[in-house]
């Protein structure tokens, strides 16, 4: 599973699941948490204002998705919820996902601070385990 938060830094996680999709012989899940206090953010990759947010959504992790090589078996999730580890979490218990692949780039805005607070959020109370790939700009 590679959670997205539609930037590109974490679209970065998407080259390494799939090398461990490939090796594993596994289907690749490709999630976006839409966080509430975010739908704005949303909303540009909308192609018309008429474009529901599910919708905008599901283009999003197309346009996401568009390197992954066409043998490769993906899906794509997206969910609108509160809070974006906790939605990854949950997804991840419900779907029986055996791995999550995300990307890290402190996006907390806090220099110091290794991990972004999600990805944070994530690594502690996962139930499987998570490889964080470090991504700089």
């Amino acid at each position: 599973m590679v959670p997205l938060d539609r930037s590109e830094l974490s679209t970065r996680a998407i080259d390494t699941a799939v090398m461990l999709a490939v090796a594993f012989r596994s289907r690749l899940v490709v999630f976006s948490a839409v966080d509430t206090l975010d739908l704005d953010a949303l909303r540009g990759y909308a192609s018309s204002e008429h474009m529901t947010l599910e919708e905008a959504a599901d283009a999003y992790l197309t346009r996401a998705i568009a390197s992954v090589p066409p043998d490769i078996h993906t899906e794509v999730h997206h969910r609108i919820s509160g809070h974006a580890a906790e939605a990854i979490l949950d997804f991840a218990h419900h779907e029986n996902v055996s791995m999550i692949v995300m990307a890290s780039h402190g996006q907390s805005g806090v220099r110091r601070w290794p991990l972004g607070s999600t990805s944070e959020k994530v690594l502690r109370a996962s139930p499987v385990p998570v490889l964080v790939v470090p991504v700089r700009e």
